[in-house]
């Protein structure tokens, strides 16, 4: 099966010792694989069967892989696919692509995996790492899941041919491409926002990049962007909250509840310990420095080429019964992830996590739950 490894053109990553980040994920052990994994030895003792499948079981009720001891893999030689395979899911839609995952920090640790050519050397290739997995699990798995996720992408479109709509991307992909430049500000966040939640209806055409720079603010962007974070972080239980592994590599959750934001720090066993809370008000909505708005603006150009996020685009679609305009809901879409990374930026510097780049902390950060936006389409 032919895998798409053009995103991942020129990139390397390398592993960094005491991280441990890919072992906070639930691990599932994937049916060509299940004999294997269930006739090791190490392995025993380590897997949760359930009607959902195998998985490798948690420590405590959230913490890290059941064999993470010390920030190593004490199965390392006989893990199952899922860890072997991170940092670069091959997503499975309309095609096979591999996707590279910069919530992982190995994934900047020899440079920029934006600038490949300025990385240094020593890591491992990306698209050959990605490209492992065809070995692994074979053909007729990727036949399978293929079949069955072009199955789910054909429904689709089926529906929206029904409700005479739109799906043309190339307009659209066009207009995403003029705009991501302005996306990297507050200001020109707040007039893409605009134009695709209230300018809308008095728009007969999907507008052009000039058009959208003319138009009026969105009004009370810090609002709205407090509102995507209690989407995001919003939640009784810290287990179920994406974590923040910092430049020291510790594991950091952050929990909206009411008008607070909690930080705790979290132990391989799931343990948190309160560090801080403060009103969420307190969370400035500031633009980034030139240098890291380039590292947005470079982010985004990768969200656009990814097949995860149109899949979390055809989501929306449907949600809204395909009654809004396919142009608006892509340009809201980019706009709200644009606004949150800026937010999340603000919110790691102002619990003091402070770095050169706060581009590259906020997608750290936030990459993986960007990835888990769709309903379409599975990873492998």
């Amino acid at each position: 099966m032919d895998i798409d490894t053009t995103l991942c053109k020129g990139m390397s990553y390398q592993c960094l010792e005491g991280c441990g980040a890919c072992c906070l994920a639930r691990v599932e052990v994937l049916p060509p694989e299940q004999n294997r994994v269930q006739g090791e030895e190490d392995l025993e003792g380590g897997l949760q069967l359930s009607q959902e499948g195998v998985h490798l079981k948690s420590k405590g009720t959230g913490g890290a892989c059941y064999f993470l001891t010390k920030r190593r893999c004490s199965v390392y030689n006989t893990r199952p696919h899922y860890c072997r395979q991170y940092p670069v899911p091959i997503m499975a839609g309309e095609r096979l692509q591999a996707i590279p995952l910069l919530s992982c920090r190995g994934m900047w640790s020899l440079g920029s995996p934006f600038d490949p050519e300025c990385q240094t050397e020593g890591g491992d290739d990306l698209a050959a790492h990605g490209l492992a997995c065809q070995d692994r699990l074979g053909d007729k798995f990727f036949k399978r899941e293929l079949n069955r996720t072009r199955g789910e992408m054909n429904r689709f479109r089926k529906a929206a041919k029904r409700n005479g709509y739109d799906l043309d991307l190339e307009p659209v992909t066009q207009l995403i491409t003029d705009i991501i430049p302005s996306l990297c500000s507050l200001d020109g966040v707040s007039k893409v926002l605009f134009t695709s939640n209230i300018a809308v209806e008095d728009l007969d055409d999907i507008p052009s990049s000039a058009q959208i720079a003319s138009m009026d603010k969105f009004p009370e962007l810090k609002d709205l962007a407090a509102e995507l974070a209690r989407t995001s972080l919003e939640g009784d239980d810290m287990d179920d909250l994406p974590v923040f592994t910092d430049e020291s590599f510790g594991w950091n959750i952050f929990q909206v509840l009411d008008d607070s934001i909690n930080h705790a720090q979290m132990d391989e066993d799931g343990t948190t310990q309160m560090a801080r809370s403060i009103s969420i008000n307190e969370v400035p909505l500031i633009d980034l420095d030139n240098s890291a708005k380039e590292t947005m603006a470079k982010y985004l150009n990768l969200l656009l080429r990814r097949d995860s996020s149109w899949a979390g685009i055809y989501t929306q679609a449907i949600s809204m019964e395909f009654e809004v305009p396919f142009w608006a809901i892509c340009t809201n879409h980019f706009a709200c992830i644009a606004l949150e990374l800026i937010w999340r930026a603000n919110l790691l510097r102002t619990f003091g996590f402070t770095s050169s780049d706060m581009a590259r902390e906020a997608i750290i950060y936030m990459d993986n739950d960007i990835l888990e936006q769709s309903e379409f389409g599975v990873y492998l």
